[in-house]
């Protein structure tokens, strides 16, 4: 994640449910959760002159994994991410000078 001197994710709207449908067992589950995660490109022209820390981009989506209880707890068998959107600051236009 050196590519990013700037990024979160926060993960909201978490939902676990247990057993396959299939099956009749509580020994798996599977868990969504949505995330928003602004993030900022790692630049060499940060300074005094230009400190800004805003984000080069935010995006949102959704997280999905499906999890195995084991004796040495839960592990996960799989993970999806799926980006829904993506945000990119707008474009100030140049003033014209007649």
């Amino acid at each position: 994640m050196r590519l990013f001197a700037m990024r979160q994710h926060l993960i909201v709207n978490r939902r676990i449910s247990f057993g396959a449908p299939d099956q009749h067992t509580d020994d798996t589950a599977h868990v969504q959760a949505d995330y928003v995660n602004p993030m900022r490109f790692a630049k060499d022209d940060v300074s005094a002159d230009n400190p800004s820390t805003a984000p080069d981009f935010v995006c949102g989506g959704r997280y999905s994994f499906g999890l195995l209880r084991t004796d040495d707890g839960w592990r996960l068998t799989e993970v999806v991410v799926e980006e829904k959107w993506r945000r990119l600051p707008e474009r100030r236009p140049e003033a014209v000078v007649h």
